[in-house]
């Protein structure tokens, strides 16, 4: 009976390695430990060349290896010229059109699936890998896959791919699929503490009712905290309870200074609580402490939402924005409320130069979420009622950590990662077209290309 094998390039390699502080990163880590533990494939294979992959695969990635037993590293050099095996899937953990089909072709197996993640997509660099899908189309299967985190990110993704394909008339564009797959949460791992314990650990008030945003701090890239800020004003006025907003976060770019001096001018200075740059095993602490989490995202990066399945997995009630994945996660007036947003589109010139810039440049993306507009009512309104109500803060509490459970749990996400790529494989071996080979083309072959440079050329055909 044949082995049932997984093939990637560079993966599971933040189980070892320091990663950025972001979402994305998080999310990957987190996603490879839960496909080792609840995926069924009998080895996963990654493959590498990098000089700084293999010192430390050799030592903490190597004791992962021996740990999960399935785990294979595997050395890209080694395996050139050499018949490898027949995976099932190839799976990315990140979008890298030329290296995926290169990898396809190095297997010399040009009908295996691929899939790839996506997370934030609204970057220029983002709009590159996508056109790089549409413009080495030829290197595309059918059967591969891009898969979203939401809903809202697979039609964007969509969106963009048919204007492709409309504005050149069909000429370019992308010839696989994209799926939705949330991010997943390892829910057997998650064990909130005592509130009152969590707030003795904090130095939070013991009474209070206590609003939690948690998120990396920053304006450009996240959300913009004038309107939460404005918002807790208005609650702190029209409420007798005493209230406490805790913002915590990564503050790399040091934008927390601009949080706490709008809060000194709206008068709020003894109802916001900062804690930043904490380290992950006090974030339980900082939820746990919680009472309701508040998630005012407008900003066109966010294609998901994890923060907010940690809270609703120890319990919170949530009070977001319907915007992007957040609909997908939220279920409104189920596991908390979703504030209606409305977007007044304005162009301006300077959109037109957008292709010009950084391609991690978010100065658009900000201006954007400036053009927002938040129901404040409907935000003050369901706010109060949750700030009020400390039995509907329960019910809705325990709906929330019902649904990470049956949704977004990691073990339930590896399980809809498996029926999709089973059926991948399926549309695969049903195939029996022929494709071309793009992976010579995806770099120079220096003895054809150059071979007007020397006086003479003698190839000896060697490899």
């Amino acid at each position: 009976m044949s082995q049932h094998l997984y093939g990637t390039l560079e993966g599971f390699k933040y189980l070892y390695a320091p990663k950025p502080c972001l979402g994305a990163y998080v999310t990957i880590e987190a996603s490879a430990r839960g496909l080792l533990r609840y995926g069924a494939f009998d080895e996963y294979h990654t493959y590498y060349m990098d000089p700084v992959f293999q010192v430390r695969a050799h030592d903490s990635l190597a004791r992962t290896c021996q740990e999960s037993g399935k785990l294979k590293l595997v050395r890209l050099r080694e395996s050139v010229g050499t018949p490898l095996p027949a995976y099932d899937i190839l799976h990315f953990e990140t979008i890298q059109p030329a290296r995926e089909i290169a990898f396809r072709s190095l297997l010399s197996n040009v009908r295996t699936p691929v899939t790839r993640q996506a997370y934030t997509i609204a970057t220029l660099a983002n709009v590159r890998e996508f056109l790089d899908l549409c413009l080495l189309n030829q290197g595309c299967r059918p059967y591969d896959s891009i898969v979203a985190p939401s809903r809202a990110a697979a039609e964007a993704i969509t969106a963009y791919m048919t204007e492709v394909e409309s504005r050149t008339e069909g000429k370019v564009r992308y010839r696989g699929r994209v799926d939705t797959i949330p991010h997943g949460f390892e829910t057997e791992d998650s064990r909130p503490m005592d509130k009152a314990s969590a707030r003795r650990t904090l130095e939070l008030p013991a009474h209070a009712v206590i609003l939690l945003s948690l998120g990396r701090i920053s304006w450009r890239s996240k959300m913009n905290y004038d309107r939460l800020l404005r918002s807790v004003a208005q609650l702190a006025k029209a409420s007798p309870v005493e209230l406490l907003l805790v913002v915590a976060g990564a503050d790399s770019d040091g934008e927390s200074a601009q949080v706490r001096n709008l809060a000194t001018t709206l008068g709020l200075s003894d109802k916001i609580r900062l804690i930043t740059d904490f380290r992950d095993d006090q974030k339980t602490a900082i939820y746990s402490a919680s009472d309701i989490f508040v998630s005012l995202s407008d900003n066109l990066q966010e294609s998901f939402g994890l923060t907010l399945v940690e809270a609703m997995a120890v319990g919170l009630p949530v009070l977001c924005t319907d915007w992007d994945g957040y609909r997908d996660i939220v279920e409104d007036g189920v596991q908390g409320f979703r504030i209606p947003v409305e977007w007044q589109v304005r162009r301006r010139p300077s959109d037109l130069l957008a292709q010009f810039r950084h391609p991690y440049d978010h100065t658009l993306i900000h201006q954007s979420s400036r053009d927002l507009k938040i129901d404040s009512g409907q935000l003050v309104s369901k706010a109060l009622d949750l700030i009020n109500n400390a039995e509907l803060r329960y019910s809705m509490g325990q709906r929330a950590r019902q649904r990470v459970r049956d949704e977004f749990s990691m073990k339930a996400v590896v399980a809809r990662y498996e029926d999709l790529w089973t059926e991948l494989k399926g549309m695969a071996d049903q195939d029996q077209r022929e494709y071309p080979n793009l992976g010579p083309v995806l770099s120079y072959d220096y003895p054809k290309h150059f071979r007007g440079y020397p006086t003479t050329l003698v190839d000896d055909g060697s490899v």
